[in-house]
């Protein structure tokens, strides 16, 4: 798919359906991976864990805090 500035979205409303939809979809994923014997590997207070089907969690490493990016507004021409 090409770039489309038409295409941006910036509906506050849009966004929010959007991320919504997306987290139900990686929760179920999530879910998918566990009733399939999976591991999965997620971040929780500023470590990499992998927890295994079984709740056995495994520490894999650090990553720095989440970085806050101040509001800011541009003009698309």
């Amino acid at each position: 798919m090409l770039y489309n500035e038409d295409r941006i979205i910036t509906d506050k409303v849009e966004i929010d359906a959007r991320q919504s939809i997306f987290s139900a979809a990686g929760r179920l994923a999530v879910a998918e991976a566990k009733r399939h014997g999976l591991p999965i590997t997620y971040t929780a207070k500023g470590r990499i864990i992998k927890e295994y089907a079984d709740g056995k969690l495994e520490i894999l490493g650090t990553v720095k805090p989440d970085v806050r990016i101040p509001a800011r507004s541009i003009t698309l021409k």
